[in-house]
């Protein structure tokens, strides 16, 4: 019998919640943040961002609620999804629900 991936049953809870609050939380030297934007990009899509070195406010948010200032991270509601790989993967399974880049 076939099982689900861990993963694969998390990005189905949070797909489930009707138009999830998300921001990620980066800073633009970081080449796992790069690779999530330039994703985005690919995408032609958009989300609100917080650059946690130019905000330290946003750092402490961050730390705040995922226990952890690791970016990217990316903020689905309460919860916190870290790993560039994890995210990007998010972000395809919600792709139609993303706004377009302006």
């Amino acid at each position: 019998m076939y099982e689900q991936p861990q993963t694969e049953v998390v990005y189905q809870e949070m797909r489930q919640e009707s138009s999830p609050q998300l921001v990620l939380y980066y800073f633009p030297s970081c080449p796992y943040c790069r690779k999530v934007l330039d994703h985005l990009e690919a995408m032609g899509k958009t989300l609100p961002k917080r650059d946690t070195r130019e905000n330290s406010d946003f750092k402490d948010e961050l730390k705040a609620m995922g226990g952890k200032t690791q970016v990217p991270a990316l903020r689905i509601e309460n919860s916190v999804l870290y790993e560039s790989d994890a995210i990007v993967a998010y972000l395809n399974s919600i792709k139609d629900d993303l706004p377009d880049l302006p």
